[in-house]
């Protein structure tokens, strides 16, 4: 369960729908999020396939997975933390993420202590093509939405719709309440929220093949719907056990105190303590407030990262890492024990301060105990040990956190920016942001993601002569730190003006050739996605000579009737399409005609109807 080199997951296997079923809705938080892994999850949650497969590399295939999730995800973030886009991509991809990331900024709760959106989970409903039925899956991890190489847990419980309301499930609807207060009401946004609500409350996830004999979902800082860890069978202080192992990257002085054996006194006598947090926490702690603790951190040659070959190169590529999993465990007398695991690190934040979700699994010790999670993390060969046991100094000191640089970012973004976009008279566009001028400081610079044009953080901002394909929502940050470093973030601003001919410029700007449409199209119509893109390659279209449509549209004729026998459903996809590309466009025009032929051919036959996806839309 615990074994590093045999129980990796996949997080595109995670997100994947089983077998005959489709994405049908899905709300994901994380506090930080990374664009680029947010179009390969579009991989995984659209096509069901791997997000390392070929789909990746092919802007095709990667616009027709964004169209497949796109008013049907949600992903609320932690405002301000989107990191820089670091790949080639256009940025085009991005903009059409838009209307899908939500950034959450929680109020002060004293002077300048701005508390974290910090959870970490997945809610998904799935459908079947076939027969309707609707599945959830349930994704409580540590793993933020980037690519990040550091070691993160997850627990994941499948469900099905029942005809009662679960109280298992209340704490997960009252989670997404909470979130729906972060969303326009009647917006697309909205709608999947408040759906996901009603249908998780009669959701019974299941635990059979496990020897969990029940779970907790354990939100914490949503105001009175808040789960309550004073009350809870491990934290309350009157609580008895005889072992606990804490696993936190990010650790608190006066949380790890709390199991040291100097506020509970007789309960934790006899108890064994074990802490496995990363080095540069150690100099919050003393003997004073952990010294009954056995305190582990990774090796520092695990930590500098696993080397690896980089694909077509033959240089290595040191890729870092470190702990990040979030993970409690308590065991009473040798059979009872519960492991807390999800987005909160034993630290002052995570307890009382910052938006949190967890999840509870109590089972025997046999199966989910500390010991068992010890023996699977520290490997019985020392060598092979990831982990070194690590001594206190009494002379601690908290590290420089760089707290002004972070303290300014997040006055930014609660700094009630906006954005209005209007067309000047050479039908270009101008940009105009405002921000409050009592949350904005000195030294900010500020760049929209499609055009690095810096200008420094003002009251108010012009940015001139912008053309319709480079307006977003999405700005790069940039601040110098107390060391002269650069701090780069990208922050969303809601607009205003953008028109909505941009997202048809993004389609026409991809799709800019026959051969490409018909790509596009062949993959709404086949099943098999990765051999379509295969087989678009071994036409090499990259420079525009794929050549004749003769090759072309048999094959696309030949699964158009296909689809008009088992899969109507498709025909909406090419409809909607169609929408989206420009109503003089050439490159639309010729594949019109065909598929005009071909539903007159049907119907003449007598099954158009299946076919014509505008009578049915």
């Amino acid at each position: 369960m615990f074994n590093i080199e045999q129980d990796r997951c996949d997080y595109g296997r995670l997100l994947a729908p089983p077998e005959g079923f489709e994405l049908a809705i899905a709300v994901a938080t994380t506090y930080s999020l990374d664009l680029e892994t947010l179009t390969l999850a579009a991989i995984a949650l659209g096509y069901g396939e791997d997000t390392e497969s070929i789909l990746k590399d092919n802007p095709v295939s990667m616009l027709n997975a964004l169209r497949k999730i796109m008013n049907k995800v949600v992903i609320f973030y932690e405002a301000g933390r989107i990191s820089v886009p670091s790949s080639k991509r256009t940025s085009n991809f991005y903009q059409l993420l838009e209307k899908m990331t939500i950034p959450v900024t929680l109020l002060a709760d004293n002077g300048n202590n701005y508390p974290s959106f910090h959870p970490k989970m997945w809610l998904i409903c799935y459908k079947n093509r076939e027969s309707g039925e609707k599945r959830c899956r349930f994704l409580v991890m540590s793993r933020n939405l980037t690519f990040d190489r550091s070691w993160d847990v997850v627990v994941g419980l499948d469900g099905v719709l029942t005809k009662k309301k679960q109280k298992r499930t209340l704490p997960i609807v009252l989670f997404l309440h909470f979130l729906r207060n972060f969303t326009e009401e009647g917006s697309c946004t909205y709608r999947i929220v408040d759906s996901l609500s009603k249908l998780v409350s009669t959701v019974s996830f299941s635990l059979e093949g496990t020897k969990i004999t029940d779970f907790y979902v354990i939100p914490l800082g949503i105001g009175k719907n808040s789960y309550n860890l004073s009350n809870d069978a491990w934290f309350e202080e009157s609580s008895n056990f005889h072992e606990v192992v804490i696993m936190s990257p990010f650790i608190s002085a006066d949380v790890i105190s709390l199991f040291n054996n100097e506020i509970r006194g007789k309960h934790l006598r006899s108890c064994k303590r074990t802490l496995i947090t990363r080095a540069s926490e150690l100099s919050k702690l003393s003997s004073k407030t952990a010294g009954n603790f056995d305190i582990y951190t990774m090796k520092d040659d695990v930590v500098k990262g696993e080397t690896e070959l980089s694909d077509g190169d033959t240089s290595e590529v040191i890729r870092m890492q470190d702990i990040h999993a979030k993970m409690l465990f308590f065991r009473k007398n040798n059979c009872l024990s519960s492991v807390y695991i999800g987005s909160m690190n034993a630290s002052h934040n995570g307890l009382y301060r910052n938006v949190e979700l967890d999840i509870r699994l109590d089972c025997p010790n046999s199966y989910l105990g500390p010991d068992k999670f010890l023996a699977e993390v520290f490997s019985e060969n020392q060598s092979k040990n990831p982990f070194e046991l690590r001594t206190l100094e009494d002379d601690t000191k908290q590290e420089d956190m760089n707290n002004d640089v972070d303290l300014k970012f997040k006055k930014l973004c609660r700094a009630d920016a906006i954005a209005t976009v209007s067309k000047q008279e050479d039908g270009l566009f101008t940009i105009r942001l405002k921000f409050n001028p009592s949350m904005i400081s000195d030294g900010i610079m500020i760049s929209p993601i499609s055009k690095n044009i810096q200008k420094p953080i003002e009251q108010e901002i012009i940015f001139k002569s912008f053309t319709l394909l480079e307006l977003t929502e999405y700005y790069q940050i940039v601040l110098v730190d107390s060391g002269g470093n650069e701090v780069r973030h990208v922050f969303q601003i809601p607009t205003q003006g953008i028109p909505v001919e941009r997202d048809k410029q993004i389609y026409n700007s991809i799709l800019d050739s026959k051969e490409k449409l018909y790509e596009y199209i062949s993959l709404i119509l086949s099943d098999d996605k990765v051999q379509c893109v295969l087989e678009s390659c071994d036409h090499s279209y990259g420079e525009g000579q794929w050549g004749n449509s003769i090759i072309v549209k048999p094959a696309i004729y030949e699964r158009m009737l296909e689809a008009s026998l088992h899969h109507w459903e498709r025909f909406i996809e090419i409809e909607d399409l169609m929408k989206m590309l420009p109503d003089n466009s050439p490159i639309q025009g010729e594949f019109k005609k065909l598929y005009d032929v071909f539903c007159k051919a049907l119907k003449h036959k007598g099954c158009g109807r299946e076919c014509n996806a505008k009578n049915r839309a």
